[in-house]
């Protein structure tokens, strides 16, 4: 009897053992290089580490050399942008600098090999969302891209939100198809109070008001900060009015051509200039970049 307890025991031992050693085993970090991207590992893929993701990008794009302290990544989501079955991974990152997180790409697995599609437009590109916005089944990609700062020294950065869709060929700008989704966000209930609102708040809502067609919505508080003190207010100012871009805008940003504070004069001047020499507005198709070429039918999963 007691050979027996002692037999029971020490195989209860032996379990434990295993069991912990098995535990402490490291998992093995997913490829996502040939990992499936089909929508039914959707939740998998976005329950995978950040480190993991990362990893994936920086060898994309040939950092791996820089090691794990160069950049950071953000933020991820694999969604089905391209409505095919097969998830986009969009990735919000940060290279250094003063802004923060202010870039965002999508990779797309292809026949062809793994495609980065970088979103650079002017002074940053922010993740904000992906959403059904018309409830078809379509998801569409949210990025709140910026069109006025002030200064280096702390200004508030202005942002509104543009909509990017697959084309067939690229992601495109697709936000003059939404414009309901552009009048919920001029809604009392999504704005802050007058008391919380500052400049870039005001800045944005006016750009909102002008994409739904009151061109000089906002020129009065540019012309307001214009007159401001405070040159990181009057550099933002000018970055508005540029924004604006009507007769009115063009007016003030000719006085402030001659500012008494030089850079200031210059960067009225610059902006000026843009505006006189503005070509009709346009939506570019974002076009990827075949960043790992290779992959054949049988691994394009």
């Amino acid at each position: 009897m007691r050979r027996r307890t002692f037999a029971i025991s020490f195989l209860a031992h032996l379990f434990i053992f295993a069991s912990f050693a098995f535990a402490q085993t490291p998992a093995t970090p997913l490829d996502l290089r040939s990992a499936d991207w089909s929508l039914k590992q959707a939740k998998s893929l976005n329950a995978e580490p950040k480190d993991t993701v990362w990893k994936f990008v920086n060898d994309m794009w040939g950092n791996s050399d820089l090691g794990p302290g160069f950049g950071k990544l953000c933020d991820f989501h694999f969604a089905d942008l391209r409505h095919s079955g097969q998830l986009s991974l969009v990735v919000s990152s940060d290279a250094g600098g003063l802004a923060e997180c202010n870039n965002v790409d999508i990779f797309d697995r292809t026949r062809a090999g793994i495609e980065n599609y970088h979103f650079d437009k002017g002074p940053g590109s922010y993740f904000d969302s992906i959403e059904d916005i018309n409830g078809d089944g379509h998801r569409e990609l949210i990025i709140d891209e910026v069109f006025a700062v002030g200064s280096q020294s702390g200004h508030c950065t202005a942002l509104w939100p543009v909509i990017y869709a697959w084309t067939g060929t690229g992601f495109r700008d697709v936000s003059s198809r939404y414009k309901n989704y552009y009048r919920k966000q001029l809604e009392p209930s999504r704005a802050p109070s007058a008391q919380e609102q500052d400049d870039c708040d005001m800045a944005s809502t006016a750009k909102i008001q002008r994409f739904l067609g009151s061109h000089d919505a906002g020129v009065d508080d540019a012309i307001k900060w214009a007159k401001s003190n405070d040159p990181d207010e009057r550099e933002f100012a000018i970055n508005v009015l540029q924004d604006i871009g009507t007769k009115k805008a063009i007016r003030y940003l000719r006085l402030m051509s001659d500012d008494p504070d030089r850079k200031i004069a210059r960067s009225a001047k610059e902006s000026l200039s843009v505006v006189i020499n503005r070509k009709p507005q346009v939506f570019p198709t974002i076009q990827g970049e075949l960043v790992s070429p290779g992959l054949g039918p049988s691994s394009a999963k």
